[in-house]
């Protein structure tokens, strides 16, 4: 049984691929499968991954009609053997010490996770930039810490949640069944499985090593996406977020009576989106779309019952800022909406 289990989703990125297989298989800790899910590539990606596993038996090569890349990731974490899940995206690579840094890291701290920061590339492998997630040389997040983590950290903008920089332990994700959504679209799928994730961690590593590049692409799918409106989407997030958090808090009156703190933060990320974009007239128009507004609804009044939590995690300022937006969002009144929202960003950027 491999220690390691990599994942990459596969499509249409021929121009990428070997670098990004290479830079795995180039790891100085080789105790690792590597899976590549080819998810109906139309170029030449399936020929390579075939090369790829006619050379090195750690590669396994999975052939699959195209359903987006949660599908492709769920199909890998189907077959995967490692003691822990790593994931890599199919244009990306790593620096050759990436595994055996987190690997280290997770075991270590005895961890349920281990998250480091990335290097930005152009499409040329020039370096742009670089995540700033962890300056630090590490952080540690306890179980009691776990749900300040996510509000705080992950859906309060301090961290990222991308699953790329994460490596997890294969017994929490298999143990209770998580997986990627679905119908959650390309631009939340990851946040969706990280916090599921997170619910069940026991303890989280985060450190400031930078051993992960991520290309970003001139007119990429993920660029494009930061211009379309997904409330609907990210209102699917909270209701697949909110049944495993039943299931971890229900116990607890209240800390399960915490979730529309977290709804209204997932939404949020969208909002902001929307207003930097100037499509915020659309607001309207885009929570009519959604399916389930029983439950959009439901959350965004419940964030009334939340004031004293509020509070205590982000003080009175932005916990007024909150509440006015969710006033304003159930009453149709965008104007004052984005008026509130202005100010509760600068105030949420204050707090980082």
């Amino acid at each position: 049984m491999p220690k390691i289990s990599v994942i990459v989703p596969v499509y249409n990125v021929e121009k990428y691929l070997r670098r990004c297989i290479d830079s795995i298989l180039g790891q100085t800790f080789t105790d690792f499968e590597l899976i590549l899910v080819d998810d109906g590539s139309l170029d030449n990606c399936p020929q390579i991954c075939d090369e790829y596993a006619a050379k090195d038996r750690r590669v396994i090569v999975i052939h699959k009609r195209n359903e987006g890349v949660s599908a492709a990731r769920n199909c890998g974490l189907d077959v995967a053997q490692g003691t822990y899940i790593a994931f890599c995206d199919s244009d990306d690579c790593w620096d050759l010490s990436y595994l055996n840094q987190l690997v280290h890291e997770i075991e270590w701290e005895k961890a349920d996770c281990v998250v480091s920061n990335y290097i930005i590339l152009d499409e040329e492998g020039e370096k742009i930039g670089q995540s700033k997630h962890y300056e630090s040389s590490k952080m540690i997040v306890n179980q009691e810490e776990r749900r300040s983590y996510l509000l705080r950290d992950i859906l309060g903008g301090k961290t990222g949640w991308e699953v790329w920089t994460r490596l997890f332990r294969s017994t929490i994700i298999q143990g209770n069944n998580i997986r990627f959504c679905t119908t959650c679209g390309n631009y939340a799928e990851d946040l969706e499985f990280t916090l599921e994730y997170c619910l069940y961690a026991k303890k989280v590593c985060c450190i400031g090593y930078s051993g992960y590049y991520y290309v970003k692409h001139k007119g990429s799918m993920m660029q494009r996406s930061k211009k379309v409106v997904k409330l609907s989407q990210l209102n699917e997030v909270s209701v697949q977020f909110g049944r495993r958090f039943s299931e971890v808090f229900g116990g607890s009156k209240n800390k399960r009576n915490s979730f529309p703190i977290f709804h209204f933060l997932i939404m949020w990320t969208e909002y902001q989106k929307m207003i930097g974009n100037e499509t915020y007239k659309k607001l309207s128009d885009e929570i009519r779309k959604i399916e389930n507004k029983t439950w959009y609804r439901k959350q965004t009044k419940g964030l009334f019952k939340c004031k004293k939590m509020l509070v205590y995690y982000f003080g009175k300022r932005v916990a007024k800022q909150m509440l006015l937006l969710s006033h304003y969002c159930l009453h149709g009144n965008w104007k004052r909406f984005c008026v509130e929202s202005a100010i509760a960003y600068r105030w949420f950027i204050k707090q980082e």
